[in-house]
Formats: C-alpha cells, structure tokens, sequence
C-alpha cells in the first residue's frame, strides 16, 4: 500500500509540474484532434501497453496499473505561433489489466479523460473502454493474441452531451524479444464515424552483459467521415531505437504527421516535417517509469478556402514540445 500510494504521489508531482504553461496536446487545426480517441497515438509506445494495443491485455500475467498524462510544454517553443483555431487539452489515461486462467486470456479496462477547450466545438470526452484478449501460446513461446474491444465515448459539446458506441478488434504477435501488431477500431458518433488503424512492430538485441538494444514502430492513419459530405484524414508515422542499460533505458526516434481536410469546395492539406522524439525510463520488477518527448514541429498548411471560419489560419506555424510520461506498477504475487 505504501508503495502505490508513493507511486500516485509521484505521478500527481509530475502532472503539476508539466502542466505549468501547457496549452494543448498535438495542437493543430480542430479538423485533427487525432489524440482523444479510445486508443491513443501516445508516443509512449509498449511503455503504455494498453493504449498501443489492448491485446497486451494480461501479457504481464499479473494484475497490473499503468497511468500516463500528456501535454504540450513552453520548453524549446520560443517562436511558438499557432492558429487561432487550434485547440487546447489536457490528457490523462489510467489502465488496469491482468491475465485470468478461468478466461484463458488477459482483461482491461481502460480510460481516457481528455479535457479540450476547442474553439470550434469546445467538447471535453470521457471515454472508457473494456477489452478482452485470449492468449495462444506455442512451444517456442511466441504468443498470438487477438482482442476484441467495447467502450462508451462521453463527449460534451456547448450544446449539450453525447454518449458513442466504440468498437475494436485486432490482435498481436508477440515473443520474449518482439513485437508485431495491428488494432482498428470504429466512434460510431452522430455527427461523424472515425475509423482508427494502428499498426505498430517492435524487437529487442542483446548486445552485452547488462546491456540491450532494440526498436520500436508505429504507424497510425485516422478517417473520419460526416454524413458523406466531407472527409478528413490523418497519418503519423513513428520509429525509435532504444539501449538499456540494467534497469535504465535511453530513446531517440522521429515523429512525422500528414493530414487532409476535404469539405468541397474547400480543403485544406498539411503535415509536419521529421520530428525528433528523446526518452528516458527506468524498470524493475514492480514499478515502471517512461517519459517521452518531441521536439516542437514546424507544421505546413495548404489551404483553399475564403471563409471566415478558417481563413485565419498560417500557412505554417511551430507547435509546441510535446511531453508524455507512464507510470506502471505490477502487483506482486502473494509468497
């Protein structure tokens, strides 16, 4: 008890610490909020295993807790000029999961609070999420694990509330040193219909005594459709290597996002140039500690439209630094 309650204490240390002159994860254009969704585009990766893929569901074996908070910082974003449209967060997101022999397969539960102060829609979401992933597991212990995934969207707008249907289904590969999986899930919203793809892959090296080596992959792609009259797109692409050193571990990777926003007659496209990510975690048998961060990007937008709603926007603006930290613990097994 004393150790989950230091744990908590410590998390709650760092959310006010980066929370301080935050304005707003991934901030873009209202068009792309890719990040509140019932799986996460975390740059965290397996360091919060969850909301990569809920088939890591029980791939502990053990009752295990991860939370993770990210936000947007003022660190290296002195020429920060961002559009009037974008908007501003803060996310939290908390996971519990463990493996049960009588499911023969791993149960989770996770939750995503994301609080947005959105010029155009000004809609905070709650979302819980209840995953299922049964585990095959061969001879050389590779384990194939499919899940399958059920989850309620609150989402609050000005105009008043909205609960959504999500759906997910996917399933992972997975062996002592690698990792290979896919996730796709369905916001069966009103208003628009999200469609959610992840594919992400990973391995590890030993390299020496005490020491590893590997790399780690993400590829994230969102569309999103409104009653068939406008579309929109989005593409992220991550890829980082790692070393350990005993209970230490050390990141560097890139980051890289396109979009495309179709309303005919009007669009608009843009993306980000290769972005830097650095990381820094620490493990042992209990307790987990990862914090990732991108460097602030320098966003690109092409845009055909005279209206007033969007006509403020830059043709290019830097975005913040972006920082994400996890804190994991695994409840040990009774001696």
């Amino acid at each position: 008890m004393v150790r989950i309650l230091s744990l908590i204490a410590f998390y709650i240390f760092c959310t006010a610490i980066f929370s301080f002159g935050q304005s707003g994860l991934y901030s873009v254009p209202s068009f792309n909020n890719g990040h509140p969704d019932p799986v996460s585009q975390t740059i965290l990766g397996r360091d919060n295993p969850i909301f990569l893929n809920p088939g890591f569901c029980g791939s502990e074996g053990k009752l295990r807790i991860v939370t993770s908070y990210a936000a947007d910082v003022k660190l290296f974003s002195t020429s920060l000029t961002p559009p009037t449209n974008s908007f501003e967060s803060r996310h939290y997101e908390v996971s519990v999961d463990a493996f049960l022999p009588q499911l023969k397969g791993g149960l989770g539960v996770r939750m995503n609070i994301n609080d947005r102060n959105d010029r155009m829609t000004g809609s905070p979401n709650d979302i819980i999420n209840l995953s299922y992933s049964p585990k095959i597991t061969s001879k050389n212990e590779t384990t194939i694990a499919p899940a399958i995934d059920l989850g309620i969207n609150h989402k609050r707008h000005l105009s008043g509330t909205q609960l959504n249907l999500n759906t997910g289904i996917g399933a992972i590969i997975n062996s002592r040193k690698s990792h290979l999986g896919f996730f796709h899930f369905v916001n069966w919203g009103s208003f628009s219909i999200p469609h959610h793809t992840k594919m992400h892959f990973g391995h590890t090296f030993d390299l020496a005594e005490h020491i590893t080596a590997g790399f780690e992959g993400q590829v994230f792609r969102k569309v999103s459709k409104n009653s068939n009259i406008s579309k929109s797109s989005s593409n992220t692409f991550q890829l980082s290597g790692k070393i350990n050193y005993k209970k230490i571990k050390f990141v560097a990777g890139l980051s890289q996002t396109n979009f495309k926003f179709d309303n005919p007659p009007n669009f608009i496209t843009g993306g980000s140039g290769i972005t830097p990510i650095f990381g820094l975690g620490y493990k042992n048998d209990q307790i987990s500690i990862n914090g990732n961060f991108i460097l602030p990007r320098n966003r690109t937008l092409l845009i055909n439209n005279t209206t007033d709603d969007i006509r403020d926007l830059p043709g290019s603006y830097r975005t913040r630094s972006t920082f994400e930290i996890a804190i994991g613990y695994v409840l040990k097994e009774k001696g």
